[in-house]
């Protein structure tokens, strides 16, 4: 997303102007929990920081790939109708975020 700044004075006409401001983005992830991988998802906890790789189509080569420095945000953890216990994280970006393909 993007903030805008207003740019109008008075006299300027009718219609509202601005300039482009600050920019910012999230991601959301949804997975399975797991309590034994450490290294990995279930090892993520509010406040840790570093690089957010997200593949939105897949990880095959060509796809869309996204990556920036973020911060973890939020972290749910719950159980679901299957039985199965879901977590779900929220990143705050820190910079840019990147567009690139899957090699």
């Amino acid at each position: 997303t993007i903030g805008a700044y207003d740019k109008n004075v008075m006299g300027s006409g009718e219609w509202d102007d601005s300039v482009g401001g600050r920019k910012t983005w999230n991601a959301e992830v949804e997975c399975f929990y797991d309590p034994d991988d450490t290294t990995g998802h279930g090892g993520v906890a509010i406040g840790d920081e570093g690089l957010g790789d997200f593949f939105p189509e897949g990880d095959t080569t060509g796809n869309e790939r996204r990556h920036g420095t973020c911060r973890v945000e939020e972290r749910t953890v719950t159980a679901s109708e299957d039985g199965l216990v879901e977590l779900s994280l929220k990143f705050k970006g820190m910079g840019p975020l990147n567009d690139a393909a899957v090699v």
